[in-house]
């Protein structure tokens, strides 16, 4: 998924993978190989800020290292900064892992600042 500065969808691309039978460095490359197919789509004259990854598992606070992840088991310890590849028009894109129940609260704040609200998810776990 694409946005902008403000929010505002701009692109969006979707692979099913099952990325619990990859090894890391494969599901990054699959991972940077979408966000590429994401961006191709998008109108020109923008200038890409960053890339984001949520995931299922806490996440150091430099967004880099996956500490706890049990349904990534082979995750945990890597910096998958290290791992991401992409570039646009020659120049690396940078990346920030969270974890994603976190980045979905962050999106609901800021979509309705002031509200309170819950949030759980049942797709693999349970977040809350």
């Amino acid at each position: 998924t694409v946005v902008d500065l403000s929010g505002e969808l701009l692109s969006v691309a979707r692979r099913e993978v099952d990325v619990t039978a990859l090894a890391p460095q494969d599901a990054m490359r699959q991972l940077a190989d979408l966000a590429g197919e994401a961006l191709a789509t998008v109108p020109p004259g923008g200038r890409l800020a960053g890339a984001a990854l949520a995931l299922p598992g806490l996440v150091d606070r430099l967004g880099r290292t996956v500490l706890r992840a049990p349904n990534l088991a082979q995750w945990e310890g890597l910096d998958i900064v290290d791992l991401w590849a992409l570039s646009v028009d020659d120049a690396p894109v940078g990346l920030r892992a969270a974890n994603d129940i976190d980045c979905s609260a962050l999106t609901v704040l800021r979509e309705q600042p002031g509200s309170s609200f819950i949030y759980v998810t049942g797709e693999v776990g349970i977040g809350s």
